[in-house]
């Protein structure tokens, strides 16, 4: 594995391959912060324009998208998830799924005050 880029929101890896060539992988942070949330997006897109080789991306992206990926606290914010749907879309990425609980974040608070989000997941082109 070799490092392309690192900051506090991700790592960008390149694993070689004497096989196939090699394939990249990025782990990301996302920005918590309602006003940093562009800045996701931004990254995303930004190393989309790096290397043209098969991708796997994954981490706390700090964003969902869609409104099934939220249950209780204040409502889903369509905007924010037009951030991750534009960068998914321009980096051509599929979502990975995954098994267990339909939510990868709480506030572990109860009753109406709990709060629940699909924050974390993988895509791959």
């Amino acid at each position: 594995m070799n490092i392309q880029t690192f900051s506090l929101n991700h790592i960008d890896v390149l694993v070689d391959n004497l096989c196939s060539g090699g394939w990249r992988f990025t782990g990301i942070y996302g920005h918590p912060e309602d006003e940093q949330k562009l800045k996701t997006g931004a990254l995303l897109e930004h190393l989309n324009r790096k290397l043209n080789l098969p991708w796997v991306c994954g981490g706390d992206f700090h964003l969902m998208l869609t409104s099934n990926e939220k249950q209780g606290g204040n409502g889903f914010n369509i905007n924010e998830a037009e951030i991750l749907r534009k960068a998914t879309n321009t980096c051509n990425f599929i979502d990975l799924g995954y098994l267990g609980h339909h939510y990868t974040w709480t506030n572990n608070r109860g009753g109406d005050e709990n709060m629940q989000e699909r924050l974390d997941r993988f895509f791959a082109t």
